[in-house]
């Protein structure tokens, strides 16, 4: 994805008028065509269109209102295709106001507005963000209202064609038959008008039914971001040259999106981010040379004000932070990366006795530890895993996280490699990924499945691996980050987020288990490196929860609390 760079002529208050005068446009609309009109209107225009034209112009002009009340947000977002949709909808209002009753004073109106948006068409340029399920049904509930009053004033109009009585609860039933695709040709005979102004409330009662049902599905059913192998290819050559993070290697995930700073080759970056509603997550800080991050950072927040975006940086090193407040950002620390110095790691002394004590536990019991790189592929073993995968994420509300995690995939295993731990009856007990970072120099435990109530194998598997790692010239192994923890050196002052990020870690140990798995890596007795969030402002931070939360488990808070 690259930056849009263009002079903007339309200032931001201008847009909201835009995005106002869209709205009441839409509003104007739909009262014009909830109220039909006189029968000497009709009997007048009968001599230059059909019926069924006039009709059919009434109900288009329905539901374009709804359009244009829908789109009028993303327009003064700035948002392309709000000003695409918006257009086209203004087009053909001039066109039925015409159409149905010479209207023309709506018609001159709807093609002014559509002529400022033509004219200022180079202001529309910022991307669409992901729809809602929530913004589906809230639009479609709003129509099935809309079209409601549509209803009941066509059929209370049409009431003595239809031979119906003008009377309240009559109406409301045959209005709810018809936007329920149900005949009321019981109630009597239709005249052709009646029976052509009831079929368009049910083609508009089917019309508002298949958007709601697209609004809902978008979601689920969207693509995925599509980027194009070149820019692939152009992401792995910059962390093959600068990557030094243990996160880098998830920038080549499929959920992530990319933004390119920089022309030339000595200060070319990229950042790669997720997309949830406005809010642009960026993982880790930017890849590329030294000098060129914080430019990359300042440009990739310019970037995101264009497109309407609130820019952050999710799980930074401590390496900038001088940058980041200097430049207006704010920070606060959110978990510590668990770093191991190969050179000098070893199991000696008491803080190591519970890891020497599984290791021996693994020894007797006969556990045998293997490196799995799928160059000869063993489809006993790799069932195995899947098996035992598939039963770990079972126990924990069968959901996988993502975003900075890597998921289950055969392909990526055989394409990394994998540490396994099988007892002396050759059954798979766990299994993890070793990515590589910092040009082969450093391993990040990604991937980790284990056997339920096996003792100790993932000590087993990690110091197993550690050995092996040292063996190769590794000279770093990273075991991941401990999310919310905070480790404070001595005299260290603790300021407001961080007592909020302690309440969390405290408090939300029941539902995700933060402690466990921060004592886990404290076995090891890690260097422990801060990972901070990098915002724009305090009041982002809610909506920024709820980005992050989504962007980990796609499929929602409910599903990653009952994980």
């Amino acid at each position: 994805m690259k930056p849009i760079h263009h002079n903007a002529r339309l200032s931001k208050p201008a847009r909201y008028l835009l995005g106002a005068l869209l709205f009441f446009s839409g509003a104007a609309n739909l009262i014009d065509a909830v109220i039909p009109k006189g029968q000497t209107v009709v009997d007048w225009m009968e001599q230059w269109v059909p019926f069924e034209v006039s009709q059919g112009s009434r109900l288009l002009i329905f539901f374009f209102g709804l359009v244009q009340i829908v789109v009028s947000r993303g327009l003064f977002r700035g948002k392309r295709s709000a000003w695409m949709v918006a257009s086209a909808a203004l087009s053909f209002t001039v066109i039925l106001h015409l159409g149905r009753a010479w209207d023309w004073e709506h018609s001159a109106c709807s093609l002014a507005l559509l002529g400022v948006l033509l004219w200022n068409r180079h202001d529309f340029k910022a991307a669409s963000d992901a729809s809602s399920s929530f913004l589906g049904f809230l639009i479609g509930g709003a129509s099935m209202a809309a079209l409601m009053v549509y209803a009941y004033s066509t059929v209370w109009h049409y009431a003595p064609e239809a031979r119906l009585r003008r009377d309240p609860d009559v109406v409301f039933r045959a209005a709810s038959g018809l936007i329920l695709f149900q005949s009321i040709a019981a109630e009597g005979h239709h005249s052709k008008k009646a029976q052509r102004a009831f079929q368009g409330v049910q083609l508009g009662s089917l019309l508002v039914l298949l958007g709601t049902l697209a609004l809902v599905l978008r979601p689920v059913l969207g693509s995925r971001i599509k980027s194009s192998e070149e820019e692939l290819a152009q992401v792995g050559e910059l962390i093959a040259r600068y990557g030094r993070d243990p996160m880098d290697g998830f920038a080549l995930m499929n959920d992530k999106r990319w933004y390119f700073h920089g022309s030339s080759e000595g200060e070319r970056c990229v950042v790669a981010f997720g997309l949830w509603r406005n809010y642009a997550v960026a993982l880790a800080e930017p890849i590329g040379p030294e000098a060129s991050r914080s430019q990359a950072m300042d440009s990739f927040r310019d970037f995101c004000n264009q497109q309407d975006w609130h820019a952050s940086f999710y799980c930074c090193p401590e390496t900038n932070r001088p940058f980041w407040e200097s430049s207006g950002w704010r920070c606060i620390q959110i978990a510590e990366d668990a770093r191991l110095s190969l050179g000098n790691f070893e199991l000696k002394g008491g803080a190591f006795q519970s890891l020497r004590t599984n290791l021996n536990h693994a020894r007797k019991e006969s556990w045998s530890f293997r490196w799995y790189d799928g160059g000869q592929i063993d489809h006993g073993l790799e069932a195995q895993m899947k098996v035992l995968s598939d039963g770990w994420i079972a126990a924990r509300g069968g959901t996988e996280m993502g975003f900075d995690l890597g998921t289950f995939s055969l392909l990526e295993i055989r394409r990394l490699g994998a540490a396994c731990v099988l007892d002396d009856d050759g059954r798979l007990l766990a299994f993890a990924t070793w990515p590589a970072y910092e040009r082969g120099k450093g391993r990040v435990i990604d991937l980790m499945r284990s056997a339920e109530g096996i003792r100790g194998a993932m000590d087993f598997l990690i110091l197993e691996s550690i050995a092996r790692f040292k063996a190769e010239g590794v000279e770093e192994v990273s075991l991941g980050n401990a999310p919310l923890a905070r480790v404070t050196a001595e005299g260290e002052k603790s300021g407001p987020g961080d007592h909020v990020v302690k309440y969390l870690f405290d408090h939300l140990n029941r539902i995700y288990g933060y402690k466990p798995l921060f004592e886990f890596k404290k076995k090891y007795h890690p260097d422990w490196r801060g990972r901070w969030l990098v915002y724009e402002r305090h009041s982002d931070l809610p909506s920024l929860a709820a980005a992050l939360v989504r962007l980990h488990a796609p499929r929602g808070l409910f599903q990653l609390l009952r994980s």
